[in-house]
């Protein structure tokens, strides 16, 4: 709504650009996308050969433990 702010906007003192509706959604989009991005990069480092066989030398050793 047009100039109806219940508090001034310093950027926008007369109501020229409109309200932020929306805005919440479109953060809250792109910050879901961003943690699917991250997560598609975790799951290809983790899922890589060399990051498998650390891992499994590391139960391995700890399986083995020896006194």
């Amino acid at each position: 709504m047009r100039g109806n702010h219940h508090r001034s906007d310093p950027f926008d003192p007369f109501g020229l650009f409109g309200g932020d509706d929306g805005m919440s959604t479109t953060e809250y989009a792109i910050g879901t996308l961003a943690a699917a991005a991250f997560a598609a990069v975790l799951y290809v480092i983790v899922t890589g050969d060399g990051i498998v066989d650390a891992l499994t030398g590391l139960v391995r050793d700890a399986l083995d433990f020896k006194r």
